[in-house]
């Protein structure tokens, strides 16, 4: 269990690290939707190896695709928000990740319990793609733009 929830964090750490250095060259909704789409997925790869020795695989995968979702999402509240808002921005951003950390986190024992995991997780797969959709529809690209030229067109 120690070396699975090690390499479980190697790669999180890693996809972080990749994110943060792709912001810039791919662009953040670019990097966004794409790793959206690879987390959405990571869910589904996870709910088919559920009880597969591939979990492990499955498991890292999704951890490195989070963390690479992480590094694109909360930079965009911060630089296509006026000044005015920016905190307040940030705040809700913050916010609603850590409730959905809290519903997932308090779901998965239950869904675990009654035998339903699997289905749980490809409802999260899907939900994660529809973010990646959302994101593509309503996303605006901040990338290799500074901040004055971002909120006039926020501001339209």
């Amino acid at each position: 269990m120690l070396n699975t929830v090690l390499a479980l964090w190697v790669f999180a750490t890693l996809g972080a690290m990749l994110g943060s250095l792709m912001l810039d060259r791919v662009g953040r909704r670019v990097l966004l939707m794409a790793s959206l789409v690879g987390l959405g997925l990571a869910f589904w790869c996870v709910a088919v190896t559920y009880r597969a020795p591939e979990l492990e695989y499955s498991l890292s995968l999704a951890m490195f695709l989070t963390f690479l979702v992480v590094s694109g999402a909360y930079t965009v509240q911060t630089e296509v928000f006026p000044v005015e808002v920016k905190s307040f921005a940030d705040g809700v951003a913050f916010s609603l990740n850590r409730i959905a950390n809290f519903v997932f986190g308090a779901l998965t024992p239950i869904y675990l319990h009654l035998g339903s995991i699997m289905q749980y997780l490809g409802w999260i797969g899907a939900f994660v793609l529809l973010m990646a959709v959302t994101a593509l529809l309503i996303g605006i690209e901040t990338a290799r733009r500074d901040l004055e030229e971002i909120e006039r067109t926020t501001k339209r």
